[in-house]
C-alpha cells in the first residue's frame, strides 16, 4: 500500500515525516492563520516553496 507523506529539512521539524492528517495538526498548532487562513492554501505554498516535500512510501 502506497502512503503519501510530507517531509521537511527545516527546523524545528527537520527530518520528520507527516501524514496528511498530521500536517493538519501542524497547521493548527504552528501556523499564523492571518497569513494562511486555510489549510489547503498553506499546504500548497509549503510544497511549492520546498519547505515540505511529498514522498510516497510503499
Amino acid at each position: 500500500m502506497k502512503v503519501k507523506k510530507y517531509i521537511t529539512y527545516e527546523e524545528p521539524l527537520k527530518g520528520e515525516s507527516f501524514t496528511l492528517e498530521q500536517m493538519q495538526e501542524v497547521y493548527e498548532v504552528r501556523v499564523d492563520k492571518k497569513e494562511y487562513p486555510e489549510f489547503s492554501i498553506w499546504l500548497h505554498d509549503m510544497i511549492r516553496s520546498g519547505v515540505f516535500e511529498e514522498v510516497v512510501n510503499e
